[in-house]
This record gives C-alpha cells, structure tokens and sequence, in this order.
C-alpha cells in the first residue's frame, strides 16, 4: 500500500502516516500490492475518518452559538465542494488503477485534515 501512495504523497507530502488508524497501518502493511486490498484498506479508513469528522462536526456544534453554527455549516459546505472539486481534477487527468488510488487517496487525506481541524476547535 505505502509503495502505491509514494507517488501521490512526494507530490503532496501533506500528510503522515501516523495520522492514520492502528488499522489502516497495519492493512496497507498487509496487502501485497493487490489493488481491491489496497481500495479495500483506504475505503475503510475512509469510514473512519468520516466518522471522526461528523462526530467533531456534532461535537463543535453544540458548543456553537446560532450565528456560529450557520458559519460553521457554511465553512463545512464550502470544504466539502473544494473536497470534491479536488478529487474529481483527479479521476479528470489520470486513468484507471492509478486515479482510483491516487482520487481515493486524496479523499482520505482531505477528510482526515479537515477531522483534526474540527477536533483541534473543540474546546
């Protein structure tokens, strides 16, 4: 799995592999380069982050004012086109195995960022 990202994290070393689950390491340890291992592994991790990020959004919510929770909806909305405006350039300009990986890749670490932004802004 490491070996199939190296490309998309040199261009984009934007992120570290300890941010990732126990999991996710210990699955992307394991495949052996398969490609539906490799999908499979940054799905799940994909469902956990999700789920990170929707329960620091719930979380921040509730510590929110009226006005703030407009603008934070409005800040969530604005990432989320930006989320997918990004990964879609992905599967635009590359083809097959590799945008999958690469699209898919950068959906997790997108989601991942924008999680431990919003857990950073729990009080």
């Amino acid at each position: 799995m490491k070996k199939f990202l190296i490309s998309f994290l040199v261009s984009c070393p934007i992120i570290a592999y300890a941010d990732y689950s126990t999991y996710f390491n210990k699955c992307s340890d394991e495949s052996t380069g398969i490609t539906s291992e490799i999908l499979d592994c940054i799905g799940l991790e994909i469902d956990y982050q999700d789920d990170r990020l929707n329960k620091a959004y719930k979380k921040l919510q509730q510590q929110l004012t009226k006005s703030e929770k407009f603008k934070l909806r409005d800040e969530q909305r604005a990432w989320i086109r930006t989320r997918d405006r990004n990964v879609n350039q992905i599967y635009k300009t590359q083809d097959g195995t590799r945008a999958d990986i690469n699209g898919r890749s950068l959906y997790l670490e997108l989601t991942m960022k924008q999680a431990n932004k919003l857990e950073r802004r729990i009080k």
